[in-house]
């Protein structure tokens, strides 16, 4: 029988990207400022899905809400128990990914992060539903024994949630009023995937992005040894340096 406890987040070693993208959201000089106080009250949309939902369902997603509740009240991290909830929400009730991470923003703003709303959280989420895709399929392997693995998933949200707020910044206090060219959309991709990535991945990804453009930035980043090539061909895929062996190097 699948159960909910968050509490686990409070001891999680977390890996040194992880960390330091949630160091980066919760600096007092970052995107959200001062942490503000946690307003213990669901939030809209979780309650429209719970009222909405099976009778099954509703139960398991009270008992999730209340595993979130209780992670907060023991002084849990936000912004790691809120993706945890998303998850499990998209598990017990299967949603789009865009609503799930709208619902994780209401989550958020109630947990003492409000500036998270004026990003747009919700296409930020769409325009990256590729690799938030499969970051949601790899902590779903044996989510009703209670085995899945939440890392994979919290770090595309907690990107999401970076890259968002980055992207739009007119939305945001701190903005700089610009939006992202291609060629960045193509190397945040790319040096944010924790794996090797295709081309024809980054294009599912970004169809607003030509193959064209793709090809030559992908190319520019490996003369530039940013990332690596990993073999040839069809079969020929991309990986950050950063996350590479010396082996592959």
């Amino acid at each position: 029988m699948r159960s909910y406890d968050y509490s686990f987040l409070s001891a999680l070693s977390l890996p040194e990207g992880l960390s330091s993208l949630l160091a980066a959201l919760k600096s007092p000089s970052g995107p959200f400022g001062h942490k503000a106080a946690w307003k213990p009250e669901i939030p809209q949309e979780f309650d429209h899905l719970a009222r909405t939902s099976s009778t099954e369902k509703s139960q398991d997603l009270s008992l999730a809400f209340s595993a979130y509740t209780q992670a907060l009240a023991h002084k849990g991290e936000p912004l790691l128990s809120a993706p945890c909830l998303v998850l499990d929400i998209l598990c017990i009730n299967p949603l789009p990914l865009e609503k799930g991470a709208l619902l994780g923003g209401a989550l958020l703003k109630n947990s003492g992060y409000p500036g998270i709303e004026a990003s747009p959280l919700g296409k930020t989420a769409q325009r990256f539903g590729f690799f938030f895709q499969r970051a949601l399929e790899r902590s779903q392997i044996h989510w009703a024994e209670n085995g899945n693995d939440y890392l994979p998933f919290l770090e595309m949200f907690l990107a999401v949630i970076y890259l968002s707020i980055q992207e739009n910044g007119p939305a945001n206090r701190r903005s700089t009023g610009k939006k992202l060219t291609k060629r960045v959309q193509i190397e945040t991709f790319v040096l944010e995937s924790a794996t090797a990535v295709s081309k024809a991945e980054i294009c599912a990804a970004l169809p607003q992005v030509s193959p064209t453009t793709v090809e030559a930035v992908l190319g520019s980043m490996v003369r530039e040894r940013a990332i690596i090539r990993i073999g040839g061909g069809r079969g020929t895929r991309y990986l950050s340096a950063a996350h590479s062996l010396p082996s592959q190097q």
